[in-house]
């Protein structure tokens, strides 16, 4: 296996398992480096709902943050000249010391006399996981036999989809029965959201009752603990939109949308529709949104903000590189956090770049899913409404 050239990679990492905390509205935690260069380091946190990047620059090698937490378990993430390691913070004095040794071409990054953590993908330390995965492995081979082989080009064949489709099914039932014994460790609901549900968003895509099937198992397996914090509530609000076959469409009024502006102010978009208004779905680590951004900028430039309201709805768990990615790309038209992504699962969008063409009387006029943008349809629309 160590000689595959590994296509998803991500996907075949298990969880090792945390101790238990109470859940808080907040967590304080120490983070100290050695023998490391501080601008080579990234530093991330996840509070369940938000991946957010943590600010260096207010020390040289030792830093104490308080961030808010929505989770049982939030987790911080180190990355350092490629190398990758996560941890769960068990409590809230948790102290995390981070040291990378240059052996020539080789680097050892690693963690020494931590406290209170425990490592994410840990698959040393519990066995249970380790044998799931020793299950899991002959299917997981031949999916990466296919992506090796077929790369992005065997989703566009409908018998290899069929086959990858199959072949995740039987992955995850490898996993549901595992959890299904084990449902109180955090573990369990971790994998679930973060292996599982990728898992089944990359090759099982949008079969709505296979979500019904695991909305289903989701709230009868899992305990209050989990399913009950704004984490869990989070993952419920994506399962009942995913397993429901609602979608926007053309011709279809816009349902009620609440959005938050980027100071957490709250307005209901149909209260804003006096004029036309482009929605564009995207997050700053889209490509393919970023790159339809010159798009955006032409009707920008060609309509007025009384003809055209174009207003940007990010799905960035990171709200600090969301304004880094306004910045750099001279983003200068009104833009929403959808934090977590949230509003857009209940708006039935799965995937990104989506834009949205809304008439005066709150109608979808036109709606694109990835690729390059109908311009000309767009100007025919708002130029036939004058």
């Amino acid at each position: 296996m160590s000689q595959l050239n590994l296509y998803f990679i991500a996907i075949f990492i298990f969880l090792g398992f945390p101790r238990v905390v109470v859940g808080q509205d907040s967590i304080k935690f120490q983070v100290n480096i050695h023998n490391l260069n501080k601008e080579d380091l990234v530093v991330q946190y996840d509070d369940g709902l938000v991946l957010k990047k943590l600010d260096l620059s207010q020390g040289d090698s030792s830093f104490s943050f308080t961030e808010p937490n929505n989770t049982l378990y939030p987790r911080v993430t180190f990355i350092y000249k490629e190398n990758t390691k996560s941890y769960f913070l068990n409590n809230d004095k948790a102290v995390l010391n981070i040291q990378a040794v240059q052996n020539g071409k080789e680097l050892t990054f690693y963690t020494l006399s931590n406290h209170n953590i425990s490592m994410v993908y840990d698959t040393v330390s519990h066995l249970g996981y380790r044998n799931l995965r020793r299950k899991q492995i002959p299917d997981l081979l031949k999916i990466n036999e296919i992506m090796v082989n077929k790369g992005p080009d065997a989703f566009n064949n409908d018998s290899l989809k069929y086959e990858l489709s199959t072949l995740a099914k039987s992955i995850n039932k490898k996993a549901l029965d595992y959890i299904r014994s084990n449902p109180n460790e955090f573990l369990s609901f971790y994998y679930f959201k973060d292996q599982l549900m990728s898992f089944t968003e990359m090759f099982i895509g949008t079969d709505s009752s296979y979500y019904r099937m695991i909305l289903d198992y989701y709230s009868s397996v899992f305990p209050q603990k989990y399913r009950n914090t704004p984490e869990g509530e989070k993952l419920k609000t994506i399962l009942v939109q995913k397993s429901s076959s609602f979608q926007l469409k053309e011709n279809d009024e816009l349902p009620d949308v609440i959005l938050r502006d980027l100071e957490g102010e709250q307005i209901v978009l149909k209260n804003r529709i006096s004029n036309f208004i482009l929605l564009d779905f995207w997050a700053s680590w889209c490509a393919p949104c970023i790159n339809q951004i010159p798009e955006i900028k032409i009707l920008n430039n060609e309509f007025s903000d009384k003809e055209l309201k174009i207003i940007g709805i990010s799905i960035d768990r990171d709200l600090i590189a969301l304004k880094e990615s306004l910045k750099k790309h001279n983003i200068d038209w009104v833009n929403y956090h959808d934090k977590g992504g949230v509003i857009s699962a209940q708006l039935g969008i799965t995937s990104i770049p989506v834009t949205v063409l809304i008439n005066r009387s709150g109608k979808i006029v036109y709606l694109k899913q990835g690729g390059q943008l109908d311009l000309d349809k767009i100007r025919s629309t708002i130029i036939a409404d004058k």
